[in-house]
Formats: C-alpha cells, structure tokens, sequence
C-alpha cells in the first residue's frame, strides 16, 4: 500500500511539472524583436532578463533624482553594452522599437505624481500632470515634460510618428492626434521604457 502511494505521488509529481513548462501553457506572445527598420516595428514582447554579468563597470542613471539637463551630451553605447545594463523588455524596445503588449505595463492605470524617466539614460520625459486615460492600454499623455525633452522621426511603417528620447535616441512610443486638449495629442509610451520618480512627500 504504501508503495503505491508513493508511487502515485511520483506520477503527480511529475504531471505537474510538465504543465508548469509545457509551451502551451505559455502566454502566446511574441518574443522575437521588432527593429526600427523593420516591416512589423509592433511585435509584442515578453519580460525576460538579459545577462547582467560584469556589469559593474556600466554606469546606469541614479533614478532616485530628476535632472533636467537636456543639453547633456548624447550617450553612446553598443548593442552589446546596452544588453548588459537592461532587460530584454527594455532593450528590445528601447533600442530595437519593439512595443510591449498592451495593459501589462504598472503605469497604465497609475495616478501617482511625479516625473517619468528613460530607462536608460534617466532622462526626464513626462510628467503625471500630463496624463491621461486613454483606454488603449498604454501609458498615456498629451504632452512631453517640456518641449524638448523629446525628439521625432517618421516610423518605418510610413504612416506613424515615432518618439525618440533625445540623449539616448531610444525608442518611447509614437504619438498620435486623437489626444484631449489642451494639445490634442496622445504620446503612447511603451512603459517598460520608463521608469518613475516620486514626487517629494
């Protein structure tokens, strides 16, 4: 008796853990990158960590301070350096153009106040006043920090606007027309792009 118990604990045991890492229980998204030059810059992404090994010599942006100084010098850094210092969410969209899945970002629904910043290079790009509910699923806002916080480009897809951060050239998001007033415009803005600094208490 008592080993046919432990023998069917063996089987569930087993059976469990095949569900857990079978490809089918998986969310189906896509995790191929979707370059800036690509045909599909849209393809949807999954949040996985890329090798942070021998880091310790790149430098990431203390996200814990906002600096307003737009006229700081572009930052350059390879691929391989990127890879090393973000994960590939954020590199993917960043540095790639790719957009993530819409609602998964923490940001969507947030009405915390404070000022949002690249992921990389901790430029400030958005503020909490300028946002909005969009309905789309991704973060939203009818205005950048300051006018020149960002820069734009046409999309690949020749129908888009792309929004490009200005010290790093990183991919954000697009914007569109269809936002409130008082601009019009609506800054769909990938979150794992961001990241998000407090207001003081």
């Amino acid at each position: 008796m008592k080993k046919n118990k432990l023998l069917l604990s063996l089987l569930i045991g087993i059976s469990l853990l095949s569900a857990c890492t079978a490809p089918g229980n998986r969310n189906n998204t896509n995790t191929s990158p979707s370059p800036a030059n690509s045909a599909n810059p849209n393809a949807a992404i999954e949040s996985e960590t890329m090798n942070t090994k021998n880091t310790e010599a790149m430098m990431m942006p203390d996200f814990t301070k906002v600096s307003y100084d737009v006229s700081a010098e572009l930052i350059n850094r390879t691929n391989a350096e990127w890879k090393k210092v973000l994960t590939k969410k954020q590199y993917l969209i960043l540095r790639e153009a790719a957009t993530e899945n819409p609602n998964t970002s923490e940001f969507v629904d947030s009405e915390a106040k404070g000022t949002y910043v690249t992921a990389d290079c901790g430029e400030p790009v958005f503020s909490s006043e300028q946002k909005f509910h969009s309905g789309t699923g991704w973060p939203s806002f009818w205005a950048p920090i300051n006018p020149d916080a960002v820069e734009f480009r046409p999309d690949p897809d020749g129908e888009r606007t792309e929004v490009i951060s200005k010290k790093c050239k990183s991919h954000l998001g697009h914007v569109f027309d269809d936002g409130p007033e008082p601009t019009g415009k609506r800054f769909c803005i990938n979150g794992a792009g961001l990241k998000f600094i407090p207001d003081p208490i």
